[in-house]
């Protein structure tokens, strides 16, 4: 979502879930409505690799993290959709 300057502004909270750090996507990644989640998470995997890497590497953030993303839902008896990205080695 495009702040007053025009940038997109990323909203995510950190969260402990067990012994790990989630980083929690909620507002400002543009999604493609049409798409079915696994599409999206498929795009994300590949030309959309770029924010799973600015969430993830320094400087924003740290290789232990897991980053999700929640996502409009497609199903009409889901709430949302939600897409988990993690470091590939």
């Amino acid at each position: 979502m495009p702040a007053a300057d025009g940038w997109p502004r990323l909203e995510w909270m950190d969260v402990a879930v067990g012994s790990d750090i989630h980083r929690v996507v909620f507002s400002g990644v543009p999604v493609d409505a049409t798409r079915s989640v696994r599409a999206r998470m498929e795009w994300l995997s590949g030309p959309g690799d770029g924010l799973r890497r600015l969430l993830i590497e320094p400087p924003y953030g740290f290789p232990a993290f897991c980053v999700d993303l929640i996502t409009p839902a497609v199903h009409p008896d889901a709430q949302a959709g939600f897409i988990i990205m993690e470091v590939m080695v």
